[in-house]
């Protein structure tokens, strides 16, 4: 049986919501499209359960063992919701694969708070295997991909991955150094100059000790030898997923140098040459653990090949591409240990730039108001209920994070004009809801028994999580200009721009443009027993999305500047304030509630 009243949730709320973030706009010069509510609408019973899957590693290294193929489990987890037409309900997860051929199926069961975990699978051949997770309801589905790789293409995928890694490194620098030449001559200029030519140099030094013919040839020569192989399973899993994470920062210096090459703001390029340098130097970091893994994998290998230098030499050893004799002699273990050491070098090359262009060389141009912000946002949607306003649902939660705006050393005048963000995280959620009662206009819920599981957002770094965070994320050395990489990962973080205006008195702020949002919502799970239903119990789902960070902040604004007295004391300026608005609709009611409390040089 179809339940009417989820069907008139969908117009209605998405009338209510509309009425809301339309009284709540920004300031016209700055304005953005209000946010997609496509997917924010509570759904009736024929839409598909939301499900997430996630596949850990999702690199594996397996080898040839004595009688066949040895294999490593994989986890394979997500959340969704726990229950299904029938009840409690497991998630289904199928493992696919064309080449090798695969096909096969097992269950993972649903804990209360929706999360599920399967560690059955064992990846026993080297390919690509697609991971499907469907949800309780039969319809719903994620899917997640693992890759799988002998010994050999391991040592292949890490020598291209550290590879690529220092060319976007090098890149990266090569746009550092652009800027630099942006801006006016100075020591500080000069000195950076300096420091990015020891980079070159010892990049240089990295290169020439050709570190992928090292590479090759370990992982080419183990690959031969399958009691070896077994021995050092957990180092070569070390590798791989080291190399996994190399990768990915290896993408995000790309795009970083794609942000930093378009920017036009002369502050802000050198606030984002430190975060560059910062995640070059993690980078180098990451290759020389990698490198170092080998090295102790290369011991282990000396110590077990010692004896056995001619027969692991063999036509076998060589066709696998690897120097085995190299196994016996110790070599790798020698060359392992020097390009680790070479490349522990490069990243203290860049380590120096990190604290040089964070401490000096933005100093030598340019200054900063820094410091944290709050929210507070409450809203209620109402609707009239046999002739009478009717509040059905409420949701509430907090903002924690810091704002930063910028200005040249070298501005002039009366009204100086400053550039920034503001970055945080949004926790504390609660919702309060009556929604299927609410709109049972033709009393069709009369009778009904309805059981309800509510599914809110997750919450992982809670009031005092989100205080730690945003401190570190945008701290007056590390004057990070778009955003913390490592911060913008974490579940419910937000980043806008700002604009600000900084007279004798006063520093004032516009909202810009909503760089990173967070998406949050409470799912409900209703099980309804009705009366008028023969077939047994119904269970339906609808979502209740909470209001973006960014509409709170444009909301409290209300088309006007946000104003914050300023005051000297010493040679620290700092701005303080607090804004509250409230916005009434035919339908909504939303609160407003930021504090700010930002300081030059920081606080």
């Amino acid at each position: 049986m179809k339940i009417n009243a989820c069907i008139c949730l969908r117009a209605l709320w998405h009338a209510a919501f509309i009425g809301v973030i339309g009284a709540a706009s920004l300031p016209p010069a700055m304005a953005t499209e209000p946010p997609d509510m496509t997917n924010a609408k509570p759904s009736d019973q024929n839409d598909p359960f939301p499900i997430t899957v996630t596949v850990e590693p999702s690199l594996v290294v397996v080898y040839e063992g004595a009688g066949g193929k040895a294999g490593r489990k994989v986890t394979v987890n997500g959340r969704t919701l726990a229950m299904g037409p029938g009840g409690i309900e497991p998630v289904k997860i199928r493992f696919d694969s064309a080449d090798p051929p695969l096909h096969s199926e097992t269950d993972a069961a649903v804990e209360k708070d929706g999360s599920y975990s399967n560690t059955e699978f064992a990846a026993i051949e080297p390919g690509e295997y697609t991971i499907t997770a469907t949800a309780p309801d039969g319809r719903g589905t994620a899917s997640a991909t693992l890759t799988v790789v002998s010994a050999k293409g391991l040592g292949e995928k890490a020598a291209h991955t550290l590879m690529q890694a220092m060319k976007n490194v090098d890149t990266a620098m090569d746009a550092v150094e652009r800027k630099l030449q942006d801006q006016p001559d100075s020591p500080a200029r000069r000195e950076t100059g300096k420091r990015i030519a020891s980079y070159r140099a010892a990049s240089k030094a990295f290169v020439e000790a050709d570190p992928v013919a090292s590479i090759h040839g370990f992982f080419g020569a183990i690959y031969t030898r399958d009691a070896l192989l077994e021995k050092a399973g957990p180092g070569l899993q070390k590798i791989a997923g080291d190399s996994e994470r190399l990768e990915q920062a290896s993408k995000k210096i790309a795009r970083m140098t794609q942000q930093l090459d378009g920017m036009d703001l002369a502050c802000a390029q050198l606030a984002f040459v430190g975060e560059v340098a910062k995640t070059g130097a993690f980078i180098l970091g990451l290759g020389a653990k990698i490198l170092s893994e080998g090295g102790e994998l290369a011991k282990q290998a000396w110590s077990w090949n010692r004896d056995q230098a001619a027969d692991i030499a063999s036509n076998a050893a060589k066709k696998a591409g690897g120097d085995a004799a190299g196994l016996a002699t110790g070599y790798f273990v020698s060359n392992f240990e020097k390009l680790a050491k070479l490349q522990e070098n490069l990243k203290g090359t860049l380590a120096n730039l990190v604290v040089y262009a964070t401490d000096k060389l933005f100093a030598a141009y340019c200054q900063q108001f820094a410091g944290p912000v709050d929210g507070v946002f409450h809203a209620e949607f109402t609707r009239n209920v046999n002739g009478k306003p009717t509040v059905w649902w409420k949701q509430d939660y907090k903002l924690t994070g810091r704002a930063i705006l910028q200005y040249p050393n070298n501005a002039k005048g009366k009204h100086l004009l400053l550039s920034g963000r503001i970055e945080g995280y949004a926790h504390s959620f609660k919702t309060w809801e009556t929604g299927l009662k609410a709109f049972d206009d033709k009393g069709i819920m009369s009778g009904t028994i309805v059981a309800k599981v509510h599914y809110p957002p997750r919450d992982l770094v809670g009031a005092y999580g989100a205080r730690l965070m945003s401190q570190d994320i945008a701290g007056v050395t590390s004057p990070q200009p778009w955003g913390s990489g490592v911060g913008l990962t974490i579940p419910n973080s937000f980043l806008m721009g700002v604009r600000g205006e900084l007279t004798d008195d006063k520093l004032s702020l516009l909202i810009g443009e909503r760089i990173k949002d967070f998406i949050a919502r409470d799912d409900v799970v209703a099980v309804i027993v009705s009366p008028l239903n023969t077939l047994g119990p119904t269970v339906t789902w609808y979502p209740l999305p909470f209001v973006d960070a960014h509409s709170v902040f444009a909301g409290a604004a209300a088309d006007k500047p946000i104003d914050l007295k300023l005051t000297t004391t010493g040679k620290t300026m700092t701005a303080t304030g607090t804004v509250d608005n409230s916005v009434n609709t035919k339908s909504a009611h939303g609160e407003y509630h930021l504090t700010f409390r930002l300081c030059n040089p920081g606080c």
